[in-house]
């Protein structure tokens, strides 16, 4: 390999190891704020007067519709984006040691110029996002738990 490959494989590969720890930073972190939503949700319970039902039904399906779409959905694009970048390059450096190898996939498509039902619905339209998934089918549970339990305790 002459040191121009080298050269060119070591940035190759910098670029997909930086794509994939953002990537695992970024699910870390959604899983954290993740996580606290529905500790709130679940300490809810423990609201002893029961607000007016326009306000309960109308904080609860807005936490719902927050965290689903402006967080996990948001989330899930991203990171998305950024495996798909991170196998773009490890591709491109590969080809570069094995010429023979197939040609490296095309450059993924910019998040911000994903169509917008990928882009703010692909995480439930999708297959194989079971973490998208789970995230809004316990946001929506614990949801309607908190509704059927705040204020029956008091």
């Amino acid at each position: 390999m002459e040191d121009s490959d080298k050269n060119d494989f070591d940035a190759l590969m910098k670029l997909s190891k930086f794509y994939l720890t953002r990537n695992t930073s970024r699910r870390q972190h959604e899983w954290r704020i993740s996580l606290s939503v529905w500790a709130l949700l679940a300490a809810s319970v423990v609201i002893k007067h029961r607000p007016p039902e326009i306000f309960l039904v109308t904080g609860l399906l807005a936490v719902v519709l927050a965290h689903s779409f402006l967080w996990v959905g948001q989330q899930w694009v991203r990171n998305q984006h950024d495996m798909e970048m991170a196998v773009f390059y490890a591709a491109k450096a590969e080809h570069i040691l094995w010429p023979s190898s197939p040609d490296p996939p095309t450059r993924p498509t910019k998040v911000a110029e994903l169509p917008w039902k990928v882009r703010w619905f692909g995480f439930i339209t999708l297959p194989d996002h079971w973490s998208s998934k789970f995230g809004l089918l316990a946001t929506v549970v614990l949801a309607i738990g908190a509704y059927l339990l705040i204020g029956r305790n008091g």
